[in-house]
């Protein structure tokens, strides 16, 4: 049972888990096009339009290095529910809420362009975020196990996917201070999200008794759900295969900025992006209300961890619940769901001896519903070549110390561009997996200047 539930719970941290943020290291590159992103007021110098940039974000409180422990010389690594691990070590890892949260953002196509003293920017593009959220109780039941009554309250699975329409202006006012606006419209393409009001356990045995009163919540992206007898959810009809509907969702978000030249080569720059939300129409909606008695299986070792055969095991738990304790059809209806705000503040000083290197501050605060999050970085910025920018930081961040480096590399007309972030502490071999609370980000991006 142990395995079972300790599957489920690594599957979805792996697997539940894609709103982009901000690319911090496009303030320091010369000239990034594409900077009004980080702070509409910022504009490129000159019309672009851009073949499209992908960001990626995750964010964890908890590494895999809480979960895996190497045994001293016996040449493997088990979970922390071996019994070679103690309670107090294993435990005394974990946060109250253990959580793992994910952003993508794919822009299509973007679009810039200069009209007199103002500069307008319009874009198109998808975005979209997942997040599971597991209490420490969890652990603590799969650890010391027993009879004690254990509460899972609190454990949740969402996601988010949109389409997005965006139109930015910015303009100068004077010589050294210019202000910007960004007016995004969201088309919902599919949400939901799973919570658990209550989620109570008692152990016995080889068997263990849950008491749940759950809230599921799914667009009509994937068709109507509940079409077995007595208006349950039909545990066999998850696919959205051959059943896509109109948008599921509406609304809008604004992004505000400004960038002041205190004095030659010194630029101070602030946002507040995702200023909005969206109205959800979810067209699935059940809830659980009763207990379950399930069965269990043997500890394993990090051998037997691979991704088959973690869902295999999520799936099998998966079925067991919902043959169970059955999800009962609720009545359709409309909820708002906010964006998680940003707010970003940079300064930047371009050395007068030498034009080629560039200093600078960042900080990022963003608002996400299951991770909240801050950090500070000091950036270093070179531009050798006109060809080519080079940029690197350093900072802390709620995770402890973070990094990150970014290049702009022009050929012709194309500007090509890339950066990573990440935090200090190492990853699984071979799956990217970090071992300690982090937050890693992936920027690729291609413009051509028109």
């Amino acid at each position: 049972m142990r395995t079972k539930l300790t599957f489920t719970i690594l599957a979805l941290s792996a697997i539940v888990s894609l709103h982009a943020q901000s690319f911090q290291e496009g303030f320091l590159l010369n000239n990034y096009r594409l900077s009004f992103r980080y702070n509409p007021a910022l504009h490129a110098e000159g019309d672009f339009i851009s073949v499209g940039e992908f960001t990626s974000y995750s964010s964890n409180n908890i590494g895999a290095g809480a979960f895996l422990y190497p045994l001293e010389g016996q040449g493997k690594v088990v979970t922390g529910l071996n019994s070679a691990v103690s309670s107090e070590e294993f435990l005394g890892a974990l946060k109250d809420i253990n959580a793992k949260q994910t952003y993508l953002e794919y822009s299509l196509f973007s679009y810039g362009f200069a009209r007199g003293e103002a500069y307008h920017t319009v874009e198109a593009g998808v975005r979209a975020s997942y997040g599971v959220a597991v209490p420490k109780d969890v652990f603590r039941f799969l650890k010391i196990g027993g009879e004690d009554a254990f509460s899972f309250a609190d454990t949740r699975v969402q996601g988010r996917l949109y389409m997005q329409l965006a139109y930015g202006y910015s303009r100068k006012i004077g010589d050294r201070l210019s202000v910007g606006a960004r007016a995004k419209l969201l088309a919902g393409l599919y949400g939901g999200e799973m919570r658990f009001n209550r989620f109570d356990l008692r152990a016995g045995g080889d068997s263990y008794r849950l008491d749940i009163q759950s809230h599921l919540d799914l667009t009509n992206l994937t068709g109507k759900m509940m079409d077995t007898e007595g208006g349950f959810l039909n545990p066999l009809d998850w696919s959205s295969k051959d059943k896509w509907r109109m948008p599921s969702g509406g609304g809008a978000a604004l992004d505000l900025g400004i960038s002041w030249e205190i004095a030659d080569g010194l630029t101070l720059a602030a946002s507040v992006l995702d200023l909005g939300g969206c109205f959800w129409y979810y067209g699935n909606a059940a809830q659980c209300d009763g207990t379950a008695t399930i069965t269990g299986l043997k500890d394993f070792s990090l051998d037997d961890i691979n991704l088959s055969g973690a869902l295999n095991q999520a799936r099998q738990l998966g079925n067991e619940l919902l043959k169970t304790v059955q999800y009962v059809g609720l009545d359709r209806h409309f909820e708002y769901d906010p964006l998680p705000m940003q707010a970003n503040v940079g300064l930047r000083y371009k050395m007068p001896f030498c034009e080629a290197l560039t200093v600078g501050l960042t900080g990022n605060y963003a608002a996400y519903r299951i991770l909240p999050y801050w950090e500070g970085r000091l950036a270093l910025a070179v531009n050798p070549f006109d060809w080519l920018d080079v940029t690197a930081n350093i900072g802390t961040g709620k995770y402890g110390m973070v990094w990150g480096a970014a290049a702009q590399i022009r050929v012709l007309r194309f500007r090509a561009h890339a950066g990573i972030e990440n935090g200090f502490g190492g990853t699984v071999p071979y799956e990217g997996t970090p071992l300690k609370a982090n937050k890693k980000a992936l920027v690729v991006g291609l413009t051509y200047d028109l």
